[in-house]
């Protein structure tokens, strides 16, 4: 029996307020205009499987194949060819105007940012960019600590930003504004953080490393003797079998995250993390975090679904009861359904959006309101105003884009990674393909 399935999960939460606006239906739209733009046909050589978009949906890069090498497309620019590229390792920086991916050449690997190769490594992982895209940082390794008479003795990772290697690191984060780097390191089969060099406590592992989005405070899940807590700004929560997924609002004054007994004793807290006191000089010296509210049990939180309103007041996450998911946000639980997908409230926070599925079908929910049924669909998206929701649906073997209810242009499908954009409330972009040729969709909505 796998770990996940011995206990049941909870959430801990940071003190949300109460919430009890009413439900409203979004009034509807008319798609009014659909225009594309080609951006060129696909490689003969392409592996559909790579395909990736940035996120501003202007670029796209994929895997293509000249036997018996293999290289990287970005807009149908041709890069170097390798004996193999990373899969998974395609990675557009957060504003588009950078690229990087992992490559082998014999027997090792490198990082190739922009064109241009970095060092050596046995292997690459956890390739990412900083958030405001100046920075590049991942992990590479395992790397031997001695060589004797051809014989290896032990092994380390190392985590290279911008070329500078940190030995016996791994797992590198960014603050929000590129200014702090935090990452796991190990010593001794022991994992304690580095936050700006600066080295934490140890413990048998850590992971789910954060900062808060003013980058004031990082926090991350640790374990120690079979026994997960949460340490925030360097103070220790309650210990727990599991935590996952932990997660700031956007103001950085609450902090959520999951968490889970064994043998079924589960249930629901709330942390509030108080504001951070500091003195004429700036040094803190008062940092208080105090639980409440147990809250109702449950079997699972879906991990990745804990979601705040951009405000903080709002929290909404998927759970399960027997083989039936459901919502609850502000505390109230929704309909239940077979499964649950992404969700996101709107940018006023005054609606929740997610997808459900009911038997073979997926639907779009809008403050309980169902949609249209649709074989699978897209991460719904609102407009920068609120008002408007759209997302990609398929129907049979073909996708097509859904905005308030209305259907667009059907196309074989949308680039693997890309999103909906809204350029303005009323009009937005896409990413797509049609008989291996990739186009930029653009629609305009009217009332």
């Amino acid at each position: 029996m796998s770990k996940s399935s011995m206990f049941s999960i909870l959430l801990v939460l940071a003190g949300l307020l109460a919430y009890n606006a009413p439900c409203q239906t979004l009034s509807k739209k008319i798609v009014s205009a659909e225009s594309e733009v080609s951006l060129g046909l696909a490689d003969p050589g392409i592996n559909w499987e790579s395909l990736v978009a940035s996120s501003d949906g202007e670029h796209v890069a994929y895997i293509s194949q000249r036997w018996p090498k293999w290289l990287v497309m970005v807009d149908g620019v041709e890069g170097e060819k390798y004996d193999q590229i990373g899969e998974g390792s395609l990675t557009f920086s957060p504003d588009g105007q950078h690229f990087a991916h992992s490559a082998r050449r014999g027997d090792k690997w490198l990082v190739v940012a922009d064109g241009i190769e970095g060092k050596e490594y046995a292997g690459i992982w956890d390739i990412i960019f900083s958030p405001d895209s100046r920075h590049l940082a991942y992990t590479a390794g395992p790397s031997p600590i001695l060589v004797f008479l051809g014989l290896e003795f032990g092994y380390k990772s190392c985590v290279i930003v911008d070329r500078e290697e940190f030995n016996w690191a791994s797992n590198p984060v960014f603050s929000v504004d590129g200014k702090r780097l935090a990452h796991a390191a190990r010593r001794n089969d022991k994992e304690f953080i580095v936050v700006d060099g600066k080295e934490g406590k140890e413990y048998d592992e850590i992971h789910d490393i954060i900062f808060s989005p003013k980058g004031r405070q990082v926090a991350y899940a640790a374990e120690c003797a079979g026994k997960s807590r949460v340490v925030l700004g360097g103070r220790e929560g309650i210990k727990y079998d599991d935590i996952h997924d932990l997660i700031f609002s956007a103001d950085g004054e609450h902090l959520a995250y999951a968490a889970g007994y064994y043998e079924g004793k589960y249930s629901t807290r709330t942390q509030r993390i108080y504001k951070v006191v500091t003195d004429p000089q700036g040094g803190v010296f008062a940092r208080i975090a105090q639980f409440l509210n147990i809250g109702k049990r449950y079997d699972a939180i879906a991990k990745g679904s804990l979601t705040f309103s951009s405000d903080g007041k709002r929290l909404a996450y998927a759970v399960r009861l027997g083989n039936r998911w459901r919502i609850v946000v502000d505390r109230q639980e929704g309909k239940e359904y077979d499964d649950i997908g992404s969700l996101i409230f709107s940018p006023d926070g005054q609606h929740l959006a997610y997808g459900a599925r009911s038997g073979e079908k997926w639907l779009v929910v809008v403050d309980g309101q169902e949609g249209k049924e649709y074989g699978r669909i897209g991460i719904p998206i609102f407009s920068p105003d609120g008002k408007r929701l759209a997302y990609t649906a398929q129907r049979g073997a073909k996708w097509l884009i859904v905005v308030d209810g209305a259907e667009g242009e059907e196309c074989d499908g949308f680039v693997r990674g890309s999103k909906l954009v809204f350029d303005s409330p009323n009009t937005l972009h896409a990413l797509t393909f049609r008989d291996n040729e990739f186009f930029r969709v653009e629609i305009t909505i009217q009332e």
